[in-house]
C-alpha cells in the first residue's frame, strides 16, 4: 500500500503540475477557479469513503468537536495553499514553479521537527541547505526566465506566491500526520474521510471568493476563448479536479503509512520529471542556471533519502533485539 501510494503521489503530482499550467497557457485566467478546482473533486474522496462501508453515514458525520475544528483549520489552510499556488503558476513556467514548490521539503522538515517531533539528521540538514540554494538560484535567474508578455513585477509576485504556497503546504502535511495519528484510526478510510471534510471546507472558502470575484459567471465566456476549444476547456477542469484529489489522497496516505517527511520527499522527487515534460510540452527555458538549480534540488533529494535510509537501518538492529528479548521471555 505504501509503495502504491508513493508511485501515485509522483505520477499525480507531475500530471497536476502540467495540467494546471496547461490551463493558463491555453488562455485561462481565472485564478480563483484554478484554486477552486484543486479541491472541488472532494466527491471522489467521499465515494471512496462510503464504498469501503467501514462506517455508516451517521457515524461518519458524528465526529468530535476537536476533529471538526481540525477539519475547519486544515480546510482553510488548504484553500490558502491552492489560491497561492494558482496565482504563482499563472505567472511562472511549470519548470520554475515546480522547483520552487519542491522547497516544501525544507518547510515540511522544519514543521515536522516542531509539530511531530521528527528529528533531522545531518544528511537531511544538508538537503535543506541545497534546496534553499536552488531556490536562490531560480530567483537570481528571474530576468531571463520571465515568460513573454509578463512584467518583472508580475514574475516576482508569482515567485513570492509560489514560495508562500510551499511554506503553507510544508505546514499542512505535518498537520495531516498529526491529526490522522492522534485523532483518527490509521486506515485508508481515515485518509478518505480526512480529505473529504478538509476539501469540503476549502471548497466553501474558495467558492465564496469565486462568487465575490465573479468567476462562476465567467466560466462559459472563458471556455469560448480557450485556445484548444470548449471541450478541451471543460476536460481540463475535470481532469484537474480528479488529479488533484488523487494527489491529496496519496500524499495523505503516505503521511499516515510512513511519515509527512516521506510525502515531501516524493513530491520533491517529481521535480525533475516536471521540468523535463515542461521543456517538451511548453518549451520552458532550461538554461544553465535553472539546470544547476535542478541538480541542487535532486542532490538535496538524494541526500535526504539517504539520510532516511541510514536512520531506518540504524533502527533495524534495535527492533530485532527487542523482538529477540520478547522471544526469550
Amino acid at each position: 500500500m505504501l509503495a502504491l501510494s508513493g508511485v501515485v503521489t509522483v505520477v499525480s503530482t507531475v500530471s497536476a503540475f502540467l495540467i494546471g499550467r496547461f490551463y493558463f497557457t491555453q488562455g485561462g485566467s481565472r485564478r480563483w477557479l484554478s484554486a477552486w478546482i484543486q479541491v472541488a473533486g472532494w466527491p471522489l474522496s467521499a465515494s471512496m469513503l462510503f464504498l469501503q462501508k467501514t462506517k455508516s453515514l451517521r457515524e461518519t458525520l458524528s465526529i468530535s468537536r476537536k476533529l471538526a475544528s481540525a477539519y475547519v483549520v486544515l480546510g482553510a489552510i488548504n484553500g490558502g495553499v491552492c489560491l497561492l499556488y494558482a496565482w504563482g503558476i499563472s505567472y511562472l513556467p511549470a519548470s520554475t514553479s515546480s522547483i520552487l514548490i519542491s522547497t516544501q521539503l525544507v518547510f515540511t522538515s522544519l514543521f515536522a521537527l516542531v509539530i511531530v517531533r521528527k528529528p533531522l539528521s545531518p544528511f537531511m540538514w544538508n538537503a535543506v541547505v541545497l534546496m534553499t540554494c536552488s531556490t536562490v538560484l531560480v530567483g537570481l535567474h528571474s530576468s531571463s526566465d520571465k515568460p513573454p508578455g509578463l512584467t518583472h513585477s508580475q514574475y516576482i509576485l508569482g515567485f513570492v506566491m509560489t514560495l508562500a504556497a510551499a511554506v503553507l503546504f510544508g505546514l499542512l502535511i505535518p498537520l495531516f500526520e498529526l491529526v490522522t495519528k492522534n485523532l483518527m484510526a490509521s486506515s485508508s478510510s481515515a485518509v478518505a474521510e480526512l480529505m473529504t471534510f478538509v476539501n469540503i471546507v476549502a471548497t466553501v472558502v474558495l467558492s465564496i471568493g469565486m462568487a465575490i470575484n465573479g468567476d462562476f459567471s465567467r466560466i462559459s465566456a472563458e471556455s469560448r476563448v480557450f485556445k484548444s476549444g470548449r471541450v478541451s476547456y471543460f476536460m481540463t477542469l475535470f481532469w484537474s479536479a480528479v488529479l488533484y484529489q488523487v494527489q491529496y489522497l496519496s500524499v495523505t496516505g503516505v503521511a499516515m503509512l510512513a511519515s509527512s517527511l516521506l510525502s515531501g520527499i516524493l513530491i520533491t522527487a517529481s521535480t525533475p520529471l516536471v521540468s523535463i515534460f515542461a521543456f517538451f510540452f511548453f518549451h520552458d527555458n532550461l538554461g544553465g542556471v535553472k539546470i544547476m538549480a535542478l541538480v541542487l534540488s535532486v542532490w538535496g533529494f538524494i541526500s535526504y533519502a539517504y539520510g532516511g535510509y541510514l536512520d531506518e537501518k540504524s533502527k533495524a538492529p534495535i527492533a530485532e533485539d527487542k523482538s529477540n528479548d520478547r522471544e526469550e521471555v
